[in-house]
């Protein structure tokens, strides 16, 4: 009992721990939170012009939102958002919340250029923010090699065993010494 206890509270804990960092470029800064599969990116614009757009390569995505009134453009391996209204637009000294959820489709954590779009039309490209990415096809092929590996070892072990318990339930009969036949 004390050890299913133990790993339980080390499950939770481990889910509770969260990624965090933060990115800044010309007056942009982007904080993310990742925890659960749950990425966020709160984008505090610092500008003297309004945000009116973002987008992120991101892999196996689902969920995105967006502050209101923006419009959302979201497939396999990116995301994007933006605002026609200048009225919805992440005004300076304001943030904006951007966040999404990534599926179970074979996504790991990776980064990739985040940019961002002021209302003058100039953007700005924050490079590296951390961001789902498509899992490496080594990472694909190994698991089978190891599972294999395994298999083929325990095939090879499991007759050695069976031989060796033989020996220890029924030992050879001891053969005579010289001595003994004297």
């Amino acid at each position: 009992m004390r050890i299913y206890l133990s790993i339980l509270l080390a499950t939770v804990t481990v889910e509770a721990t969260a990624h965090k960092a933060a990115f800044e470029a010309e007056g942009l800064r982007v904080e993310v939170s990742i925890a659960s599969g749950n990425y966020i990116y709160e984008i505090a614009n610092n500008t003297d012009q309004p945000l009116t757009g973002f987008a992120i390569g991101a892999h196996a995505t689902h969920l995105f939102a967006a502050p209101d009134n923006w419009h959302i453009e979201s497939s396999l391996s990116h995301l994007k958002a933006w605002t026609d209204d200048p009225n919805f637009a992440v005004f300076p000294t304001r943030s904006g919340v951007f966040s999404f959820r990534v599926s179970s489709q074979g996504a790991v954590l990776g980064r990739a250029p985040l940019v961002l779009t002021l209302a003058s039309g100039r953007q700005v490209t924050i490079p590296n923010v951390l961001t789902p990415a498509p899992e490496p096809r080594t990472y694909i092929f190994i698991l089978p090699v190891v599972l294999l590996a395994i298999l083929a070892l325990t095939a090879v072990r499991a007759p050695l065993r069976e031989a060796r318990a033989r020996r220890l339930v029924h030992p050879a009969p001891a053969r005579p010494s010289e001595s003994s036949l004297v």
